[in-house]
Formats: C-alpha cells, sequence, structure tokens
C-alpha cells in the first residue's frame, strides 16, 4: 500500500486570508502481512474457524529516498476544532448578553489547546493519535454516564474513541 501526504506549507499565512499552498509527500510504502490464527477445531465434521491478523510494515525500499513516517510533519487542517468553534460560537450567541463574558473565557480555555493548523507525523495520520477535543467528550461522557447511573437511569451516553486515524 502506498500513501502521499498533501503538507500545508503556509499555515500562518491561511490565518491570516492567504491562499493555501501544499507540497506532495511520498509515497509512504508498506507491506501487509497477514496471519489467520485458529480459533477452535470441529472434528465432528472436519472444519476449523479463525481470524485474520493484519499488520503493516513501513517499506523503505518502495518508499521516496528520504521519507520516514516517524519523523516527517504534515500540516493538516483541524476539521474537529473549526466545526466545535463554529457551534460554539453559534450557541454563545443565543445566551443572553450578561452571561457570555463568563462562558467566553471557559470556551477560550478550552480551545486554547488546540491549533487550526497542527504538525501531525505521517504515522500519526495514518495509524491514529489521542486528539484533545475528542478525549475531552470522551472524559465528559462518562462521567455524565456515572451521574446518570448514580441517579438511576438506566441508560448511557454514547461513549466515543478519543483515537483519530485512517479508516
Amino acid at each position: 500500500m502506498q500513501y502521499f501526504m498533501f503538507n500545508l506549507t503556509n499555515p500562518s499565512d491561511v490565518q491570516n486570508g492567504s491562499k493555501p499552498s501544499v507540497n506532495q509527500l511520498g509515497p509512504y510504502s508498506y507491506r501487509e502481512i497477514r496471519h489467520n490464527v485458529p480459533r477452535y477445531f470441529n472434528h465432528s465434521i472436519d472444519t476449523v474457524a479463525y481470524y485474520s491478523e493484519k499488520a503493516y510494515v513501513f517499506d523503505r525500499a518502495t518508499s521516496c529516498a528520504d521519507c520516514d513516517p516517524t519523523v516527517d510533519k504534515v500540516y493538516t487542517i483541524n476539521i474537529l476544532l473549526l466545526k466545535i468553534s463554529q457551534l460554539l460560537g453559534k450557541g454563545l450567541n443565543l445566551l443572553p448578553p450578561p452571561y457570555r463574558p463568563i462562558i467566553q473565557p471557559m470556551i477560550n480555555s478550552f480551545l486554547k489547546h488546540e491549533k487550526v493548523f497542527p504538525a501531525r507525523s505521517v504515522h500519526e495520520l495514518l495509524w491514529g493519535y489521542e486528539d484533545y477535543i475528542l478525549l475531552f467528550i470522551d472524559n465528559f461522557t462518562m462521567a455524565l454516564n456515572e451521574q446518570l447511573y448514580e441517579k438511576g437511569f438506566k441508560f448511557n451516553v454514547s461513549l466515543i474513541n478519543p483515537v483519530v486515524k485512517l479508516q
């Protein structure tokens, strides 16, 4: 499998209104290794049930000469941050004006941990990384579920996976 990445080369300029400029990185090549693992044997009808394990190994020989997926950084856009900022902005406008100065600093504090154009390694983009916003939401829903359970509610708020990865 080969992957090509598009790196945003001017993230600060884009934040100031310039057109994005990207360069292509790659190919980053991976070999797929499959291994069938037996689950059980049914000797009476001579059958076997198994599941397939897959692993991917970086193939330096078929990748670009200077490619190193753990070192190479790619600037991408944090779509989740932009969407949440948009939703929070709309929600803030719905609040009565006296509450806005109280809520706005809390939102800013929450969002200051994230960048609009984060730099991630190629390895993280392909195989996953823990996202601060999704981790926060995951922790919040777990705490909410505990509170609901203690109050006698027998349903759960859906939990999310805070790891972002290529699907």
